[in-house]
């Protein structure tokens, strides 16, 4: 990396594709608008890097993001901006699911729901304001658990797979799937099948992957940490909204994104191959169905690249050297930030990816740089989870709440320390994950 690494920060880390990048990025870049909550920026500058899946952020944003806390006046406006922007792109993918078959005839459609799609993207900037409230609930005494999860997408999914896995015990212990479990398991796929999407990556959940994700899950749910005290502070409605209006934000994106994946696979498969989309930005694929085609070789050249967002916009540039990298050796033990307490041993199985979910068995411990919902497969059968990144409104902190499985985020450095095969044990009321010798 060019610039000093000193003066960027990983604040996310998943490998994604430039449309789905790109697209995030320039919706920051004109609708986050973070001056209106009294930053010195309206947008922060942020690094893109597909070698590495590492998204970075200028640290000293950061630094201003998670120690400038908002007024209780302006915290409400935050809020009442996030919902109504939610529920107009909400109201937009409902016409926009309609309107779909006629892309063909009226390319217009597929610049709207571009535009759309940036607006509702903007979010992802603003979000990180909820940042700044991790300091402030330690402060206060209020643990991880109290922040409980609001009824999404997400948190349905789980609680209906543990449902699922109840009700067909015995068949799942035989490895059986009777026609009544592949009825429900069609039914799961078509309700909540489109959360194996990332943005415009991957593919919805299919019958067989489900299916997958009941083996060794376990089936009963865990009972939760007996803790009876109330907690009380007035920032914590704010977290809770903020929290639930991500997630939903975040699963509106990926509902809508497989809905396009749906219009150029059923309306367009003899136009163009719907993976050669993921390496142009959303203005070339307009102009794509405008009949300007870009050039193929652009497809190759993008194979490794970087995305900047900068005071001109979102750039694509090449790809990044790689940074330098943490010592590690020697080290036996992370320490990270409590999203569930509990303390448990178990197999380490490292997952960079959705693609590696199938590795996880049951009793494992998933290690990772942080989860979306496409990891939810490897989720349900680990028995803990430990991330590099993340803080206690991220996915990881959220399903561990939801699942009731002991999990340390934020560590920074597991992925590296821990490897495969490891048995370690995770001390989650104390924030410590150790190799045992």
């Amino acid at each position: 990396m060019k610039k000093s690494s000193g003066d960027w920060e990983i604040l996310v880390n998943h490998r994604s594709d430039l449309l789905t990048q790109h697209l995030i990025l320039t919706g920051i870049y004109k609708y986050a608008r973070l001056k209106e909550f009294g930053f010195t920026f309206d947008f922060p500058y942020i690094l893109y890097d597909h070698a590495s899946g590492n998204i970075y952020w200028k640290a000293n944003q950061v630094a201003e993001m998670a120690t400038n806390l908002l007024s209780v006046s302006q915290y409400r406006k935050l809020i009442a901006g996030l919902e109504r922007s939610f529920n107009e792109y909400k109201k937009f993918v409902a016409g926009f699911k309609k309107n779909r078959a006629n892309v063909r005839r009226n390319p217009a459609i597929i610049g709207e729901y571009f535009r759309q799609s940036q607006k509702a993207a903007a979010s992802v900037a603003q979000s990180q304001l909820e940042k700044v409230f991790s300091k402030k609930l330690v402060d206060e005494g209020i643990p991880p658990e109290a922040i409980h999860a609001a009824k999404t997408d997400t948190t349905r999914a789980v609680a209906q797979l543990q449902r699922i896995s109840q009700r067909f015990r015995n068949e799942l212990k035989a490895k059986s799937l009777s026609r009544a479990l592949e009825k429900e398991l069609k039914t799961f796929c078509k309700r909540f099948g489109y959360l194996g999407m990332k943005y415009f990556l991957g593919h919805p959940w299919t019958v067989w992957e489900a299916y997958e994700m009941l083996k060794g899950s376990g089936g009963t749910p865990k009972k939760d940490v007996k803790n009876n005290r109330q907690y009380r502070s007035p920032y914590l409605p704010f977290i809770k909204s903020l929290l639930r209006i991500r997630t939903e934000r975040y699963e509106l994106m990926c509902y809508s994104t497989s809905l396009f994946r749906e219009m150029i696979m059923t309306y367009c498969a003899d136009f163009i191959f719907y993976d050669e989309l993921l390496y142009l930005t959303p203005d070339e694929i307009v102009e794509l169905f405008r009949r300007n085609f870009p050039q193929r070789k652009i497809i190759e050249q993008r194979k490794s690249f970087t995305l900047e967002l900068t005071d001109s916009g979102c750039v694509i540039k090449a790809a990044l050297s790689p940074p330098p990298s943490t010592p590690t050796r020697g080290l036996h033990e992370v320490f990270g930030v409590v999203a569930y307490p509990g303390i448990i041993s178990g197999r380490v199985k490292i997952v960079l990816s959705p693609k590696e979910s199938a590795h996880v068995e049951r009793g494992d411990i998933l290690v990772t740089t942080t989860s979306t919902p496409d990891f939810l497969p490897a989720m349900m059968r680990a028995a803990a989870f430990v991330t590099d990144i993340g803080g206690i409104t991220s996915h990881a902190a959220i399903v561990a709440r939801e699942m009731k499985k002991p999990c340390v985020i934020g560590t920074k450095i597991a992925t590296k320390v821990f490897k495969d095969g490891d048995l370690i044990e995770v001390d989650a009321d104390k924030g410590v994950v150790r190799k045992i010798l």
